[in-house]
Formats: structure tokens, sequence, C-alpha cells
């Protein structure tokens, strides 16, 4: 249903701005061999779960493919000297050779392995500091609106509970300004006494 409300509103804005195009689907984009992770948006909170595990995870992966290479390399030395040693026996020196260029095809495939892992490490490394930095301006965004609301009320800063989390999406206030409204959203019972009530 979406999908056909766009592609009505694509055609409808082409008509008067030819440059306007649809936008492709994601499950073409993801036929045409994008990748997951650049077609799934995903929140600014799933980023912060999702990217520190990540993080740990490629950590480890770099770590893992440094071992990989170091045991490689020196197992390739040590077969390159045995076939060196062997030199007088043939067979075993051929031997020898072919187990040191298996580990030098090792070495090298940990070598790109770890590449890639430290490649995916800085793209990930951006991807939380500019997650950490759309927080930061969320939050600092939700600070002004309450700070806002507050002095408009002639209350400060303090109309808005430091971990109202969201509760400005959707136009819906923070929680304070919720209770302090009343029954229905009026503001007829706020901060008022009991005596004052009556």
């Amino acid at each position: 249903m979406l999908n056909q409300l766009q592609d009505i509103a694509a055609a409808v804005a082409q008509r008067h701005e030819p440059r306007i195009e649809r936008g492709h689907r994601k499950t073409d984009r993801l036929a045409a061999g994008a990748k997951p992770s650049e077609v799934v948006n995903r929140s600014v909170r799933q980023l912060h779960q999702d990217l520190p595990v990540e993080l740990e995870a490629l950590n480890q992966r770099i770590e893992d493919s440094r071992d990989r290479l170091a045991k490689n390399e020196r197992l390739a030395r040590e077969a390159t000297l045995k076939a060196e040693r062997l030199a007088d026996n043939a067979a075993k020196s051929d031997a020898a050779r072919k187990t040191a260029e298996i580990y030098r095809r090792r070495a090298e495939a940990a070598r790109a392995d770890l590449e890639a892992a430290e490649v995916a490490l800085a793209d990930t490394q951006a991807k939380v500091a500019a997650a950490r930095a759309a927080l930061a301006e969320t939050e600092a965004g939700r600070a002004r609106s309450c700070t806002a609301v507050g002095s408009a009320r002639g209350g400060g800063s303090s109309a808005c509970v430091p971990s109202h989390d969201l509760d400005h999406a959707g136009g819906m206030g923070c929680r304070a300004e919720r209770r302090d409204r009343g029954p229905m959203g009026s503001d007829a019972g706020r901060h008022s006494s009991p005596a004052a009530r009556s």
C-alpha cells in the first residue's frame, strides 16, 4: 500500500519537477548487490545497542587474524629453513618447500582478512562516532525543548525529567508536561493544592 502511494506521489511530483525520481525498493537494491547494512536503516538506539557488539566482534577478528598471520609466517620460516637444511635430500626438500608455500598462502590470506577487518573496524568506529554525535544532538534538542517549556511556565528547566527518553517524539511532550496537564491534557489541575481545588 505504501509503495503504491510513493509511486503515485513520485508520478505527481515528476509532472512539476522532472528531476525528481522515485527511489529504488529495498528488495531491488538487495537483489542488485547492495549490502543489507546499506539498505536497512537502524535507529540511534539500535546503533548504540548493536555497534559495541559489532566493534567487539571486529576487534576479536583482528586479534585472531594477527595470531594466524604470526603463526603462519613463523611456520613458513621454519619450513623454509628445513628445506635449506635438507637440500641434499631432494624429496624432503621439495616437501618442505611446498609446506612453506602453503604457510605463506595462509599468511597472505590472514593478512588480507586482517586488512579487511581493520577497514571494517574503521567504518564501524565512524558509525559509532556518528551515532554518538546524533545522540548528543538529539539530547541537546530535548534539553532546549525542556528548557523552553519550563521557561514558558516560569519553572526553569526543571519541567522535564532527565530520563524522558523519546517522550518528545510524536509531539507527546515530556512526562512532567503530561503529568502537569491533568486529565485529557488540560492544564486545569496543574500545580494546584488540595485547598485550591475545592
